[in-house]
């Protein structure tokens, strides 16, 4: 799904470029993931992040990334937790696509989906290092954010 949304801002970029812009990208972002639209489908919404069964899946989509052949996937490692879980990503398809389209500008306003979106599942995303800046990997370290009742 990541993919696709990033393969919809380019080509909004390369249909109007001089008004679809980093900045207005972030902008949309925001929008999207702070909507009262989304955050009232996710608020009764039970956190499954942290489920045995999403992370075992998780496990297994992380094995398999290691051997994928498709040019735009993602490779990753992926350790369980209980109440946290760590995903290091060393490729990203965003990424990419983002230098395969002459884009990648907008990589870094795309990854701001990431804490949005794990904070809208029930996570807190605390990430020192992305590919979009240069490092050698995305260190994904998500927490689950506890209730306060």
């Amino acid at each position: 799904m990541n993919l696709y949304i990033a393969a919809f801002v380019f080509s909004l970029h390369k249909a109007e470029p001089d008004k679809i812009t980093p900045a207005i990208v972030d902008a949309m972002v925001t929008a999207v993931f702070d909507s009262p639209f989304m955050i009232k489908a996710h608020k009764n919404k039970k956190c499954t992040l942290f489920t045995d069964k999403v992370q075992d899946k998780k496990v297994k989509e992380s094995i398999a990334s290691q051997t994928s052949e498709y040019a735009l996937d993602w490779k990753f490692r992926y350790e369980k937790g209980v109440d946290e879980f760590y995903n290091t990503y060393t490729e990203c398809g965003i990424c990419k696509l983002g230098i395969r389209e002459n884009c990648f500008e907008f990589v870094p306003c795309l990854c701001n989906m990431d804490e949005r979106n794990y904070r809208n599942e029930g996570g807190q995303l605390h990430r020192t290092k992305t590919l979009a800046q240069g490092d050698d990997c995305c260190d994904f370290h998500v927490t689950k954010i506890k209730s306060e009742s």
